[in-house]
Order: C-alpha cells, then structure tokens, then sequence
C-alpha cells in the first residue's frame, strides 16, 4: 500500500532574515514560496521557489481537516532569540551582511534537501509538471505528465 501523504524532492532556498514583533525579538531565516502564487497560464514556467514546503503543508492540512488552517507567518527558522543590538547602526549593519549572504543563496537556487541515509522503502519517481483538471483549487501546485498505473500523480511515496 502506498502512502498517502506524497512528499516530492524537496528543494529549497532561503529568502530573507528578519526580526520578528517580539520584544527583544527573534531573528528568523525565512523560506517563503517565490513568486508566491504559481504561473498557472504558462506550463513551461519553473515552479516557485520553496513550493514543497506549501505543497506537503496543504496535504497535512487536507488529511487531518485541520479546522483553522492557520500557520503564521512564512516556514522559517528561529536563528536567535532575544536579539539586541549596540546599535541602531549596528542592526543596520547585521541585516545588510544577512541580505547579502540570502542574495548570494537566492543567486545559487534552490538546493535539495539530501539525507546521509536513504530508505530503501521510498520508491523515487519523477514529477513534472501537468496542466491543470477539473476540480484542481488554485492554491494546488499541479505537477505530473507522468501517470502510474494506478492513475495517482507522481511524487516521492513511502511504502
């Protein structure tokens, strides 16, 4: 039996670093999905960046009927908690060198997710991209020109 969760090649890039409203703040990498709305008239057009973090996140959200589908703010990571600075040229400063090292990942692309070990339960396929079917909602990221036998999209599966 095949998964029911389908989880693709996860490739990702950050796209800024942040203080967040707490005070002291914390200091966020974020990874927010760019462009954040998919090119749905263009199916040549590459996919945003990031799109596998909303992709996986809206399938947990569909299986579980997670009743506030509410996640705040963009997937990202606490990089420090209570951040204070000497001062305000010297946040000046910090935030500059941080835009200037997600500048230099964001000219890179994204970069595969790659763990140490893999699986030999997790059936590798390829995914594409499709056009779009009836009953598809915009916020679906549509992939697969490849079909299984079983008529199901393409994606990394587990079992």
């Amino acid at each position: 039996k095949r998964g029911e969760i389908l989880i693709p090649e996860i490739t990702v890039v950050p796209t800024g670093v942040v203080a967040n409203a707490d005070t002291p703040p914390e200091l966020e990498i974020r990874f927010d999905m760019v462009p954040p709305t998919p090119n749905f008239d263009d199916i040549n057009a590459p996919l945003p960046a990031n799109w596998q973090l909303r992709f996986i996140q809206n399938q947990l959200y569909h299986k579980f009927k997670y009743p506030s589908r509410f996640t705040p703010g963009a997937f990202h990571s606490t990089i420090l908690r209570k951040a204070e600075f000497r001062s305000p040229s010297a946040r000046t400063a910090y935030f500059k060198k941080c835009q200037g090292a997600v500048d230099k990942w964001l000219d890179r692309g994204t970069k595969p997710l790659i763990p140490l070990n893999v699986d030999d339960s997790i059936q590798v396929v390829n995914c594409t991209r499709r056009e779009p079917r009836s009953g598809d909602s915009e916020e679906d990221v549509q992939l697969d020109d490849d079909r299984d036998d079983d008529g199901m999209d393409s994606y990394y599966r587990s079992g």
